[in-house]
């Protein structure tokens, strides 16, 4: 649930915020974004195309081009994408940052730091 929540806040701050350089963060905590599609059995690679293309559909949903932001990562769409998507909800009040692992808070903090 954290990793997709992660996904979603990189979004979120690439779209709204314009962060300075969003691949370098993006580079940094990618391995905190694919821990959900690394437990569910995916390979490393597998799991970071399925990280690449849930962050490219939110920022197309935003309006946004993903490739103005993270252009290196063109992988293209993976067509079970959406069976191995977490899908989740989160109240904005109920944010679980308690729940983060040592390095997914690093990987908010920094990110959060970076649009200041």
């Amino acid at each position: 649930m954290m990793p997709k929540s992660l996904r979603s806040l990189l979004a979120t701050i690439i779209c709204h915020c314009y962060p300075a350089n969003p691949l370098q963060v993006f580079e940094d905590f990618k391995e905190n974004m694919i821990e959900d599609f690394i437990q569910q059995g995916n390979s490393a690679e597998k799991s970071l195309k399925l990280c690449v293309n849930d962050i490219r559909r939110q920022i197309q949903q935003d309006g946004f081009d993903f490739n103005q932001f993270l252009r290196s990562y063109s992988f293209e769409d993976i067509s079970d994408r959406e069976d191995n998507l977490v899908n989740c909800t989160v109240n904005s009040n109920n944010l679980l940052w308690n729940d983060l692992n040592s390095y997914q808070l690093l990987g908010a903090d920094t990110i959060l730091k970076s649009i200041v």
